[in-house]
């Protein structure tokens, strides 16, 4: 990511949370209308959502230490505790466990130059909802092997699903050592003990991953019918 696309994006949640703290609705409804079907009535029912969400939340958003965790708690509140007519699945958490035909579940989704905001739908259908925070491991080429191996560890023990986003920006050496687990994951399936691991990742830019045999790819396409822009009320003109 080059530096004006992060200093953007970084203004962008500062911008959000500002308005979260500032209970500007109509603001606030422009920014996540994406996620939902894009009709006026739906408009004028999640302005009347985000204001009960602001006023029942009020105290906790208040509480967050940083931007993203502010808008992580009332999008959490507004998704999961509000009917909304989405096109996406957001009314359960995935960390139930899941039937065990879907637990050993490994894909590499392709979303060549898709945009962190067009990645949003595609994550919320791989959890059927709203991840929790250590489902996801978010990659940066600063991303160290220990807090890899940490997530790595929690993704084979439990049976739910996890995340690996952008891993194309791992260093090389990373994405290597991804490959080696993966190896060892096969091996011990076959000498010792059979490993569930439901592993999701999540490409930008070709990954050394497609290297993987046993690993589905799938890609992605952009599909506007679902990644709807911001609704915008226009006033019909008098005949």
């Amino acid at each position: 990511v080059s530096l004006n696309d992060w200093t953007q994006y970084s203004h962008r949640i500062l911008v959000v949370c500002k308005d979260l703290m500032d209970r500007a609705v109509r603001h606030i409804v422009r920014e996540v209308s994406f996620l939902c079907t894009n009709d006026l009535d739906t408009f004028r029912s999640m302005k009347e959502k985000v204001e009960t969400v602001l006023i029942k939340c009020q105290h906790e958003l208040m509480k967050c230490q940083t931007p993203m965790l502010t808008i992580s708690v009332f999008l959490s509140e507004l998704l999961l505790s509000h009917s909304l007519p989405t096109k996406i699945k957001t009314a359960q958490r995935s960390t139930t466990r899941i039937p065990i035909s879907l637990e050993c579940s490994q894909a590499l989704h392709s979303c060549l130059g898709f945009t962190q905001n067009e990645l949003i739908p595609l994550i919320l259908s791989i959890f059927d909802g709203i991840p929790e925070p250590f489902q996801m491991f978010r990659c940066q080429s600063s991303s160290t092997q220990e807090e890899l191996d940490l997530f790595l560890q929690r993704a084979a023990k439990f049976q739910i699903p996890h995340l690996i986003l952008e891993v194309n920006k791992l260093p090389f050496q990373l994405q290597e050592h991804l490959i080696k687990f993966h190896l060892d994951i096969e091996c011990s399936q076959s000498v010792q003990t059979h490993v569930c691991l439901c592993l999701q990742y999540i490409e930008t830019k070709p990954s050394n991953l497609r290297d993987i045999p046993w690993i589905t790819l799938k890609e992605h396409k952009l599909c506007y019918d679902i990644l709807c822009p911001p609704f915008q009320y226009e006033p019909q003109k008098d005949v």
